[in-house]
């Protein structure tokens, strides 16, 4: 089993993770060495990120130990390499591939590694999007396109439910919810019924 921190443990126990999917999903604690280049931090975990095989992508994300404040003065929970595209976030909990291949097995896409982990070890088949707009990549000449793992599921006749963050509903960001507005037409576009789910606000 990878070293997890006692703070990364605790946080992932917290997010309902059982010993099993922290395994499977290889989280692990990240050496001071790797993020000496981060001022105000603690510690970070890392994520790393799967394909449709199960296989390590090489693409990971750190989740900051406390939040970094940025210069301009906004918190910063997570990281990625410098220059990296977004990848979508797949648990390596359910077999995939077959999933992909099923337009008969409904599709749950949400923020945040640790809800989709434990959505699927909850038994659901939950991918995540790391950020609203985050399901495109930017190419050379600055324009955007779909990330190219969606193209490896069969969407037409396909249930999606998307599932943003309980804040994103709020006035100050409707920015961020047009993010997911924009990815539920890309989806119907392909085929998907697609239906949103809107979380109760933490603390309400």
């Amino acid at each position: 089993m990878n070293s997890l921190a006692p703070e990364h443990l605790a946080d992932l126990q917290k997010s309902n993770l059982n010993s099993t999917t922290n395994e499977l999903c290889q989280f692990y604690s990240a050496r001071p060495h790797d993020i000496k280049q981060f001022q105000g931090i603690d510690s970070a975990l890392v994520i790393p990120y799967f394909g449709l095989d199960g296989k390590l992508t090489g693409h990971k994300r750190l989740r900051f130990f406390p939040p970094r404040l940025t210069k301009e003065g906004k918190e910063q929970k997570y990281s990625q390499d410098h220059g990296s595209d977004s990848e979508i976030y797949i648990p390596p909990l359910v077999p995939w591939a077959q999933i992909a291949a099923d337009p008969t097995q409904p599709l749950t896409i949400t923020e945040g590694e640790k809800k989709a982990a434990a959505a699927c070890q909850a038994g659901l088949f939950c991918i995540v999007v790391a950020g609203v707009w985050n399901w495109r990549q930017r190419l050379d000449n600055h324009e955007r396109m779909v990330l190219s793992a969606f193209d490896q599921f069969i969407w037409q006749d396909r249930r999606v439910e998307l599932i943003p963050d309980s804040d994103v509903w709020k006035k100050e960001k409707f920015q961020a919810l047009c993010g997911f507005y924009a990815l539920a037409m890309e989806l119907v576009d392909r085929g998907a019924s697609v239906t949103f789910v809107r979380l109760p606000e933490s603390g309400k």
